[in-house]
């Protein structure tokens, strides 16, 4: 991992938001590790989804199931949640008072709290790093800033990132640290020395294909396929390249 300060240098703060002006950004690895480290440091460390589009179609929300499955403080799912992408369409302002009402009930409760913002599924919607700006100052939580890192350059990077810093500033949140992940492992220091003259800390993560490779399992709802034999619980594995075949089974299997 490529970094422009060291750990020690870190900002110490209660709360932490992660944030991403994008999808495909690895936002929740990153919580997953802020979340160790608090866990390590803290005490009781708890989580919270201040925008879940989850809740809105009755679904339980995968990230937040995740991050509970690691805390260390005592806490339930619905707890956890905060609004729904409806509500904010409805009305941004009610829906911030909500999102500030149900934190204040989990932050009681914790000496620490990872906030995992939206996660741009579906159809994008530029305004989104801003609401999740403004909702990081309502809850006086600095912000964690993950960037893709994927097909562009390190000034790229770093011009893209200068825009997102100032974009958060005018919603008068504070941005703690630029987190570049999926980078080129052979580029991480050149990264974080290019992010380094944004005036923030920045840290960069190289690219591990199986944390972005499908499963079977999720190729096999893809495609709408049949399991036709073996172990179910096989379908969790990572499958981290595709061939196409125009050959019988057995040829298949030597390749």
């Amino acid at each position: 991992m490529g970094q422009s300060a060291t750990p020690e240098s870190a900002p110490s703060c209660r709360n932490i938001y992660v944030a991403s002006a994008e999808g495909d950004t690895g936002k929740s690895a990153i919580a997953l590790g802020l979340l160790a480290l608090l866990i390590a440091t803290s005490g009781r460390v708890g989580v919270f989804r201040p925008i879940s589009r989850a809740a809105a179609n009755g679904e339980r929300d995968r990230i937040l199931e995740l991050m509970m499955e690691h805390l260390s403080a005592d806490l339930d799912y619905d707890d956890c949640l905060g609004v729904t992408y409806d509500d904010v369409h409805a009305d941004p302002d009610a829906a911030i008072a909500e999102i500030v009402a149900r934190f204040h009930a989990v932050e009681e409760r914790c000496d620490a709290v990872v906030i995992v913002g939206s996660d741009y599924t579906g159809i994008g919607n530029p305004s989104e790093l801003s609401f999740n700006a403004r909702v990081a100052a309502n809850l006086s939580a600095p912000v964690v800033l993950a960037l893709r890192a994927v097909d562009q350059t390190p000034a790229e990077l770093r011009a893209h990132a200068e825009v997102l810093v100032g974009e958060i500033a005018a919603a008068h949140a504070s941005t703690a640290v630029l987190i570049a992940n999926r980078c080129d492992p052979a580029r991480l220091k050149e990264i974080t020395a290019e992010l380094a003259t944004t005036g923030v800390q920045s840290w960069a993560l190289p690219e591990d294909p199986i944390l972005v490779a499908p499963t079977m399992g999720e190729l096999q709802a893809a495609l709408g396929a049949e399991l036709y034999s073996g172990d179910p619980e096989l379908l969790d594995r990572e499958a981290l390249r595709v061939m196409v075949g125009g050959m019988t089974v057995e040829h298949i299997l030597e390749r």
